[in-house]
Protein backbone atom coordinates (compact mmCIF):
# COMPACT_ATOMS: atom_id res chain seq x y z
CA UNK A 1 0.00 0.00 0.00
CA UNK A 2 1.07 3.37 -0.55
CA UNK A 3 -0.32 7.02 1.02
CA UNK A 4 0.84 10.16 -0.73
CA UNK A 5 0.42 13.31 -0.03
CA UNK A 6 0.59 15.75 -2.93
CA UNK A 7 1.21 19.11 -2.73
CA UNK A 8 1.64 22.14 -5.25
CA UNK A 9 5.19 23.58 -5.52
CA UNK A 10 5.17 27.40 -4.11
CA UNK A 11 8.07 28.21 -6.50
CA UNK A 12 5.12 29.29 -9.16
CA UNK A 13 3.76 32.08 -6.74
CA UNK A 14 7.27 33.80 -5.85
CA UNK A 15 8.69 36.32 -7.27
CA UNK A 16 12.26 35.84 -9.05
CA UNK A 17 14.24 37.17 -5.74
CA UNK A 18 12.22 34.99 -3.65
CA UNK A 19 12.89 32.04 -1.65
CA UNK A 20 9.73 29.83 0.78
CA UNK A 21 10.63 28.64 4.05
CA UNK A 22 7.65 27.03 5.81
CA UNK A 23 6.56 28.91 9.05
CA UNK A 24 7.25 25.90 11.05
CA UNK A 25 11.35 26.43 10.51
CA UNK A 26 11.07 29.29 12.46
CA UNK A 27 10.33 26.56 15.11
CA UNK A 28 13.68 24.75 14.89
CA UNK A 29 17.01 25.39 15.98
CA UNK A 30 20.52 23.91 13.81
CA UNK A 31 22.74 21.00 15.00
CA UNK A 32 24.73 23.67 17.71
CA UNK A 33 20.81 24.46 18.95
CA UNK A 34 20.70 27.86 17.64
CA UNK A 35 17.40 28.88 16.68
CA UNK A 36 17.38 29.41 12.82
CA UNK A 37 14.92 32.21 13.05
CA UNK A 38 18.32 33.98 14.04
CA UNK A 39 20.01 33.38 10.90
CA UNK A 40 17.20 34.38 9.08
CA UNK A 41 17.44 37.47 11.10
CA UNK A 42 20.63 38.46 10.73
CA UNK A 43 20.88 37.57 6.75
CA UNK A 44 18.06 40.57 7.21
CA UNK A 45 20.35 43.25 8.26
CA UNK A 46 17.39 44.26 10.48
CA UNK A 47 17.11 43.88 14.33
CA UNK A 48 14.72 41.60 15.69
CA UNK A 49 12.42 43.53 16.65
CA UNK A 50 12.04 45.15 13.06
CA UNK A 51 11.76 41.71 11.53
CA UNK A 52 9.38 40.16 13.65
CA UNK A 53 7.06 43.14 13.59
CA UNK A 54 7.40 42.85 9.71
CA UNK A 55 6.46 38.90 9.90
CA UNK A 56 3.38 39.81 12.25
CA UNK A 57 2.28 41.97 9.05
CA UNK A 58 2.65 39.40 6.39
CA UNK A 59 1.61 36.53 8.45
CA UNK A 60 -0.85 37.62 10.93
CA UNK A 61 -2.93 40.98 9.32
CA UNK A 62 -3.65 38.72 6.88
CA UNK A 63 -5.02 36.10 8.81
CA UNK A 64 -6.82 38.38 11.29
CA UNK A 65 -8.14 40.51 7.60
CA UNK A 66 -9.61 37.09 6.28
CA UNK A 67 -11.11 36.76 9.21
CA UNK A 68 -12.76 40.52 10.13
CA UNK A 69 -13.17 41.69 6.47
CA UNK A 70 -14.87 38.31 4.72
CA UNK A 71 -15.67 36.18 7.56
CA UNK A 72 -13.22 33.75 6.81
CA UNK A 73 -11.11 31.82 9.46
CA UNK A 74 -7.79 29.58 8.66
CA UNK A 75 -6.07 27.38 11.33
CA UNK A 76 -2.75 28.31 10.16
CA UNK A 77 0.01 26.09 11.81
CA UNK A 78 3.24 26.06 10.97
CA UNK A 79 2.75 23.41 7.79
CA UNK A 80 0.62 25.21 5.81
CA UNK A 81 1.72 28.58 6.29
CA UNK A 82 4.85 29.44 3.77
CA UNK A 83 6.51 32.70 3.80
CA UNK A 84 8.09 34.34 0.81
CA UNK A 85 11.01 35.28 1.55
CA UNK A 86 13.73 38.23 0.19
CA UNK A 87 17.21 38.45 2.00
CA UNK A 88 16.07 36.90 5.22
CA UNK A 89 13.11 39.15 5.30
CA UNK A 90 9.24 37.95 5.20
CA UNK A 91 7.60 39.50 2.44
CA UNK A 92 4.66 37.51 1.95
CA UNK A 93 2.75 34.87 2.94
CA UNK A 94 1.20 32.14 0.77
CA UNK A 95 -1.02 29.59 2.81
CA UNK A 96 -2.27 26.21 1.76
CA UNK A 97 -4.37 23.02 2.48
CA UNK A 98 -7.88 24.51 2.97
CA UNK A 99 -9.80 21.35 3.17
CA UNK A 100 -10.94 21.14 6.63
CA UNK A 101 -8.95 23.97 7.58
CA UNK A 102 -10.70 26.75 6.74
CA UNK A 103 -14.10 28.19 7.95
CA UNK A 104 -17.07 30.99 7.52
CA UNK A 105 -18.42 32.62 10.45
CA UNK A 106 -22.12 31.80 10.85
CA UNK A 107 -23.23 35.47 10.81
CA UNK A 108 -23.39 36.88 6.91
CA UNK A 109 -20.73 39.47 5.51
CA UNK A 110 -21.63 41.35 2.32
CA UNK A 111 -18.08 40.11 1.22
CA UNK A 112 -19.12 36.61 1.13
CA UNK A 113 -20.56 37.13 -1.81
CA UNK A 114 -18.32 36.74 -3.75
CA UNK A 115 -17.45 33.28 -3.23
CA UNK A 116 -19.19 30.78 -4.92
CA UNK A 117 -21.93 29.25 -3.62
CA UNK A 118 -20.37 25.51 -3.62
CA UNK A 119 -18.03 27.03 -1.95
CA UNK A 120 -20.53 28.17 0.75
CA UNK A 121 -22.97 25.00 0.60
CA UNK A 122 -19.45 22.96 1.60
CA UNK A 123 -17.89 24.94 4.47
CA UNK A 124 -18.61 24.66 7.89
CA UNK A 125 -20.21 27.93 9.40
CA UNK A 126 -19.40 28.63 12.91
CA UNK A 127 -19.83 31.24 15.53
CA UNK A 128 -17.43 34.34 16.00
CA UNK A 129 -16.78 32.74 19.45
CA UNK A 130 -15.33 29.98 18.25
CA UNK A 131 -14.06 30.94 14.92
CA UNK A 132 -11.42 33.82 16.82
CA UNK A 133 -9.88 30.45 18.03
CA UNK A 134 -8.86 29.22 15.33
CA UNK A 135 -6.87 32.52 14.56
CA UNK A 136 -5.26 32.02 18.53
CA UNK A 137 -5.38 28.48 18.95
CA UNK A 138 -4.33 27.57 15.36
CA UNK A 139 -1.77 30.17 14.98
CA UNK A 140 -0.70 31.99 18.15
CA UNK A 141 -0.75 28.58 20.31
CA UNK A 142 0.93 26.23 17.58
CA UNK A 143 3.14 28.63 16.02
CA UNK A 144 3.78 31.85 17.48
CA UNK A 145 4.76 29.93 21.16
CA UNK A 146 7.43 27.85 20.57
CA UNK A 147 8.68 31.38 18.55
CA UNK A 148 8.79 33.37 21.48
CA UNK A 149 11.13 31.15 23.83
CA UNK A 150 13.44 31.14 20.80
CA UNK A 151 13.39 35.12 20.14
CA UNK A 152 13.45 35.49 23.98
CA UNK A 153 17.16 33.27 23.34
CA UNK A 154 18.24 36.17 21.06
CA UNK A 155 17.23 38.73 23.32
CA UNK A 156 13.54 39.45 22.50
CA UNK A 157 11.78 38.80 26.06
CA UNK A 158 8.36 36.83 25.36
CA UNK A 159 6.80 39.74 26.52
CA UNK A 160 8.30 42.02 24.32
CA UNK A 161 7.52 39.95 21.86
CA UNK A 162 3.30 39.92 22.65
CA UNK A 163 4.03 43.44 22.23
CA UNK A 164 5.11 43.68 18.96
CA UNK A 165 2.43 41.58 17.68
CA UNK A 166 -0.16 43.96 19.32
CA UNK A 167 1.25 46.95 18.16
CA UNK A 168 1.12 45.31 14.48
CA UNK A 169 -2.57 44.24 14.67
CA UNK A 170 -3.90 47.99 17.12
CA UNK A 171 -2.16 49.48 13.67
CA UNK A 172 -3.55 47.41 11.46
CA UNK A 173 -7.21 48.16 13.18
CA UNK A 174 -6.30 51.92 13.24
CA UNK A 175 -5.82 51.30 9.69
CA UNK A 176 -8.97 49.90 8.55
CA UNK A 177 -11.77 51.46 10.24
CA UNK A 178 -14.96 50.06 7.45
CA UNK A 179 -14.00 46.57 9.66
CA UNK A 180 -14.68 48.49 12.83
CA UNK A 181 -17.56 46.48 13.68
CA UNK A 182 -15.89 43.06 12.59
CA UNK A 183 -13.09 43.67 15.09
CA UNK A 184 -15.80 44.55 17.74
CA UNK A 185 -17.38 40.96 17.22
CA UNK A 186 -14.13 39.51 17.23
CA UNK A 187 -12.04 41.42 20.01
CA UNK A 188 -15.16 40.89 22.83
CA UNK A 189 -14.84 37.23 22.63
Amino acid sequence: MLGVIWRENPSRWLLPDETPILMATLMECDENNRPLIGAYIARSGLDAEAWLTQMFRVVVVPLYHLLCRYGVALIAHGQNITLAMKDGVPQRVLLKDFQGDMRLVKDEFPEMDSLPQEVRDVTARLSADYLIHDLQTGHFVTVLRFVSPLMARLGVPERRFYQLLAAVLSDYMAGTPANVGAFCAFLTL
